[in-house]
């Protein structure tokens, strides 16, 4: 899936009202249950009745923000619901579920069991940070990434580079929805480490590698800086996402040359022989 290309073709779905949540079984049996009751404790987000239709212009904007270096899907996570508003057709390519099928339920049941314990530390970890910041509007403002392994519907074990954006904040400041990009990464990790990044956008401190299991709190943590500048890292991502150095230049507006520079910069600031050593190492430590 090419990221930045998919909202606008998209028919985007009506929002609906909350009309109850999940049947709390055994977590044996709906491992996803363990995690929705981290999310409930934090005040729940209000259905805004200005909010019923997701602007195209504003999602394509976000996407730029996210980079697919294998095979991807996005989703529209609504907290409301606990569950997803929406999933891309794309779903099928990576864990071979139909899109009117892969609830958050569906997902989780493909992820393996001993993954859980990781992902729902770094949801909490993640909640925690975002639900500190003041305004409520930087909450928009900070991209959450880890990785985890995940069965398929024909049983073959993925990596999966998952990244999540804030895209909606509610009348009462919660977070409302937020917009999701699961990458398959197979082809360039067997594994990654068990870390959480908190990219900020813009101007915004990151907080890269973050051990999630090791107990710190979110007001402990020290925000580590990219070793690559700005533009640097935009060419790495669309290196990453498999551009060549000609339609990167197109798209950046560059000089052909200029990107062989950026690339060659890369490479030698990261000590990397190639591109694709960079892309690694890039992902590796959250900087992309």
């Amino acid at each position: 899936m090419a990221c930045r290309n998919k909202a606008r073709r998209t028919a985007w779905p009506q929002k609906k009202r909350l009309h109850g949540l999940f049947e709390i079984e055994t977590i044996m049996k709906n491992p996803e249950n363990k995690l929705i009751r981290l999310w409930k404790k934090y005040p729940p987000s209000e259905v805004s009745s200005n909010d019923e239709h997701m602007d195209l212009e504003k999602l394509d904007q976000t996407l730029l923000h996210f980079f697919c270096p294998g095979p991807s899907f996005f989703g529209i996570f609504d907290f409301s619901k606990l569950d997803f508003d929406y999933v891309h057709e794309d779903v099928k390519k990576v864990l071979g579920l139909s899109s009117k099928k892969a609830k958050l339920s569906d997902q989780y049941r493909l992820i393996l069991p001993s993954e859980l314990e990781f992902i729902q530390a770094c949801e909490e970890y993640a909640g925690k940070f975002l639900f500190q910041l003041y305004p409520a509007q930087l909450r928009k403002q900070y991209k959450v990434n880890y990785a985890y392994r995940s069965r398929t519907t024909d049983g073959d074990i993925k990596l999966i580079f998952h990244q999540a954006i804030t895209i909606s904040i509610d009348e009462n400041n919660h977070i409302a929805k937020t917009l999701v990009v699961n990458s398959d990464v197979t082809h360039l990790f067997q594994e990654l480490p068990k870390t959480l990044s908190l990219v900020g956008l813009g101007n915004l401190p990151s907080y890269f590698n973050i051990e999630v299991m090791a107990g710190r709190e979110p007001d402990q943590i020290i925000s580590s800086k990219n070793p690559l500048t700005r533009r640097q890292t935009q060419v790495l991502r669309l290196l990453a996402e498999g551009y060549t150095d000609r339609e990167i230049a197109g798209m950046l507006y560059l000089a052909e040359d200029t990107i062989r520079t950026h690339r060659n910069a890369i490479r030698a600031k990261l000590g990397s022989k190639n591109t694709t050593m960079a892309v690694a190492m890039a992902i590796r430590n959250g900087w992309i």
